[in-house]
């Protein structure tokens, strides 16, 4: 059996997304229609940039920062 495939995001795609999440103007659903994503990661991305700011999607640690 094959391994199922699990795509890669850049970190530039994820925030890109959470961002408009986050701001409101389109619902969840628009924007899994947009941007061909499930929900679920969706509220995932924006939950973590709410939290944790940019420095999530940045690819550096806190020590790069």
């Amino acid at each position: 059996m094959s391994k199922p495939f699990t795509r890669k995001y850049s970190n530039e795609f994820k925030h890109k997304v959470a961002l408009a999440a986050i701001k409101g103007d389109k619902t969840v659903s628009e924007l899994v229609q947009e941007f061909r994503i499930g929900a679920n990661q969706i509220y995932l991305w924006k939950k973590q940039l709410e939290k944790e700011g940019l420095k999530i999607f940045s690819g550096k640690t806190e020590v790069d920062i």
